[in-house]
């Protein structure tokens, strides 16, 4: 039997991610962070918790396009983390705060 098994993207992605129609436990040691002064969640310039979802930005309508990563929620501070990623592969990062238009950063790759 496989070690991974099809629930949906969301349920499996908090250990990896869905690439080509797998599922890979350790994906890599790249990584996207928000820290002082640089790339904090903020509402109108002030630090704020908020939710941050990572998606994997694959080949334009492919199985792994827009494939749900990781999401996390920052720190009142506005700092966050979201490690394990391919740093071979781009990403899309949404940030996300009720009652605002979310902020996207499309087709990045991640520090490694």
């Amino acid at each position: 039997m496989p070690d991974y098994i099809y629930e949906s993207f969301a349920e499996k992605c908090f250990i990896g991610f869905i690439a080509e129609g797998k599922y890979l436990k350790h994906p890599g040691v790249g990584y996207f962070s928000g820290g002082s002064p640089d790339y904090i969640t903020s509402v109108e310039g002030i630090p704020k918790s908020c939710t941050v979802r990572v998606f994997l930005r694959g080949n334009n309508g492919g199985l792994a396009d827009m494939a749900f990563i990781k999401q996390v929620q920052s720190a009142p501070d506005g700092s966050w983390y979201v490690g394990d990623l391919d740093p071979s592969k781009k990403y899309d990062v949404i940030c996300r705060y009720e009652g605002y238009n979310d902020m996207i950063i499309s087709n990045v790759s991640p520090k490694v």
